[in-house]
C-alpha cells in the first residue's frame, strides 16, 4: 500500500521527484531536512510516511508548520509539556500514551545538542521558541502546574482516557507481579513466559505407524494429544485450550479422535468450549 502511494505521488509530482534523487546523490552538502520537508512535502511524505524523533528534533528539524495526519507521544509521562507542544502543532490528530504511575519527566530532552554544522538552519530552534511562547495561550490552563504532557492530556480529557490493560513486555510474568498486585490492582493480563521450566512440557512418545503406514500422524501421538486434551480440561477448566497440528492431514486424524472423545464423553466438549470468546480449537 505505501509502494503503491510512493509511486503515485513520485508520477504525480515529477519535479519533487527530481530533485529528491539529486538530494540523495549528494556526497556532502546536504539539503536541511526542514528545507526538504517544505520544498519537496508530498514526496518526503510518501517515502518516509512515518517519523521518530525526539521532541527537541521535531523542533531543530521539521518545519513549523501541520505535516502530519497523526503525532504520537510514547512514554508520555517522560515529557515536559513545553517540550511536546512544538511537535503536536506538526500534526493534525494526537496520541498521548504513558504510565501516570512512572517517575516524572526527567532532563534527558533538555541536554545541549552537538553545535558542529550538520546541515541544520542556525534558526532551527526558533520554532520551538515561538511555539512555547505562543501554544500555551491557546491550550488555556491546560498545562499550568502539569509536569507532563501525558498529565496535561489527562486533564484535557477529564476522565475519558482509556487504559491499556494488556502487559507483555517481561520475559517471567513474575517479574511484573508485585507491580500489578500493588499498583495496578490486578488489573493487567499478564503472559506466561515461554522459557520457564513449567511453560512448556515435551511428552515422549513410542513411534508407531501413520497414515498409510508411514510417518506422518502417528497413532499413538494422536491418542497422547487427546490424552493431552482431557488432562488439561479435567486440570484447568477455566482455561481456554489450542491444538496446533503439523499439517492439514495430521488436523484432520486428531479432529476425528477428539470428535470420538466428545461423544463419548460430552461434558468434554462442554469445558473445552464455555468461553465464547476464547473456544476450543484445533488448527495446522
Amino acid at each position: 500500500m505505501a509502494a503503491q502511494r510512493l509511486k503515485l505521488v513520485l508520477d504525480a509530482n515529477p519535479d519533487q521527484h527530481l530533485k529528491l534523487k539529486t538530494e540523495v546523490t549528494r556526497k556532502t552538502r546536504f539539503t536541511p531536512v526542514r528545507r526538504l520537508l517544505s520544498d519537496l512535502p508530498e514526496v518526503m511524505l510518501s517515502a518516509k510516511p512515518v517519523w521518530a524523533m525526539s521532541p527537541l528534533q521535531v523542533s531543530r528539524l521539521l518545519p513549523l508548520k501541520e505535516s502530519f495526519d497523526l503525532v504520537i507521544f510514547d512514554e508520555a509521562s517522560q515529557v515536559k509539556p513545553a517540550d511536546a507542544i512544538p511537535a503536536i502543532l506538526r500534526g493534525r490528530q494526537l496520541i498521548v500514551a504513558g504510565d501516570s504511575r512512572q517517575l516524572p519527566p526527567t532532563e534527558f530532552f533538555t541536554k545541549t545538542l552537538d553545535d558542529q554544522d550538520d546541515g541544520i538552519d542556525e534558526d532551527a530552534t526558533l520554532d520551538s521558541v515561538a511555539a512555547v511562547e505562543t501554544a500555551p495561550r491557546r491550550m488555556g490552563s491546560m498545562t499550568r502546574d502539569a509536569e507532563s504532557i501525558l498529565f496535561a492530556m489527562d486533564r484535557l480529557l477529564a476522565g475519558q482516557s482509556r487504559r491499556l490493560l494488556w502487559h507483555y513486555r517481561s520475559r517471567d510474568e513474575r517479574l511484573i507481579a508485585v507491580s500489578n498486585s500493588r499498583i495496578y490492582d490486578r488489573s493487567l493480563t499478564t503472559f506466561p513466559a515461554a522459557d520457564t521450566p513449567d511453560a512448556i512440557a515435551h511428552i515422549e512418545v513410542p513411534p508407531s505407524p501413520g497414515i498409510d503406514g508411514g510417518t506422518n500422524s502417528p497413532e499413538k501421538e494422536v491418542s497422547e494429544v487427546v490424552n493431552a486434551v482431557r488432562a488439561h480440561a479435567l486440570a484447568h477448566p477455566d482455561e481456554s485450550l489450542g491444538v496446533i497440528a503439523f499439517g492439514v492431514k495430521h488436523q484432520h486424524r486428531l479432529e476425528i479422535a477428539l470428535e470420538a472423545a466428545f461423544q463419548e464423553d460430552p461434558t468434554l466438549y462442554a469445558t473445552l468450549n464455555q468461553n465464547e470468546a476464547e473456544p476450543f480449537f484445533v488448527k495446522a
